[in-house]
C-alpha cells in the first residue's frame, strides 16, 4: 500500500519524465552540424584514443567535456548518435532534477510538471530554425547538470535534520565546482562564487551540534 501511495504522489513526475524523455528521443537525430557537433565529436575520439586537450588537439572549452565524451565514446562507440544519445541521457538527468528540486521546495506536482514540460519544449532544437540548432553535446548541457546538482544538494541539505557536516557538504560541491570550472571557466568561477557566499553568510553556516558526520 505505502508503495503504491508513493507511486501515486509521484505519478505526474513519472509521466513528465518519461514525455521528456520519448521527446528527446524522438529528435536526438535532427539536423547533425559539421561545426557544432564536429568540436565535440573530433575532440572525444581524440580523447578516446589517447590523446590530451590543447596539447594534441584544439579544445574550444573546457577539457572535462572532453574526456566525458572520450569516455563515452570509448565505452559505446565513437558515432556522433552516441553523443545524441548521451545528451538525451543529460537532459533527462536534468529534467529529474528540476522535479526533485521543486518537490523539496513544496512546489505542488503539477505546477512542477508543466514548468519542466515548458522548460523541455522551449529548447532551442525545436523552437528556433534547423538552420540555426541541433541537440548538440554542448558543455552547456554538462555544466547545468552540474549547477541543478549542486542546487538539489543545497536544497536537501536545507530541508534534512539533522543536518550532515557542512565539511561533507562542502567537499562534494568542491568536486562539483572544479568539474563546472573544467566544462566552461565562466560559470565554475560564477558557481565558486555563488556558493562560497550560500555556505558562509545563509542558514547553511548551523550551529555544529545540529550535525552530523557522514
Amino acid at each position: 500500500m505505502k508503495i503504491l501511495n508513493i507511486l501515486k504522489n509521484l505519478s505526474s513526475d513519472i509521466f513528465t519524465t518519461i514525455f521528456i524523455g520519448i521527446y528527446f528521443f524522438s529528435i536526438r537525430t535532427w539536423n547533425p552540424d559539421p561545426h557544432h557537433d564536429g568540436i565535440q565529436y573530433t575532440s572525444g575520439i581524440a580523447v578516446s584514443q589517447g590523446k590530451i586537450p590543447n596539447l594534441d588537439f584544439f579544445e574550444q572549452y573546457g577539457p572535462f567535456n572532453a574526456y566525458f565524451h572520450g569516455a563515452v565514446q570509448f565505452i559505446f562507440g565513437s558515432q556522433l548518435l552516441v553523443l545524441r544519445n548521451m545528451t538525451v541521457g543529460l537532459f533527462f538527468l536534468i529534467a529529474i532534477l528540476m522535479l526533485l528540486i521543486m518537490h523539496q521546495n513544496k512546489v505542488g506536482k503539477i505546477i512542477r510538471s508543466i514548468l519542466t514540460i515548458i522548460w523541455a519544449l522551449s529548447c532551442p532544437v525545436t523552437s528556433l530554425s534547423d538552420n540555426i540548432f541541433g541537440l548538440y553535446p554542448w558543455p552547456s548541457i554538462t555544466v547545468q547538470l552540474i549547477l541543478l546538482t549542486c542546487t538539489f544538494l543545497l536544497t536537501k541539505w536545507y530541508h534534512t535534520t539533522p543536518k550532515v557536516s557542512t565539511k561533507s557538504l562542502t567537499q562534494v560541491l568542491s568536486v562539483l565546482s572544479i568539474a563546472a570550472l573544467f566544462t566552461r571557466f565562466q560559470v565554475g568561477v560564477l558557481l565558486i562564487v555563488v556558493l562560497y557566499f550560500a555556505l558562509k553568510y545563509s542558514d547553511f553556516n548551523v550551529n555544529k551540534k545540529s550535525q552530523v558526520q557522514i
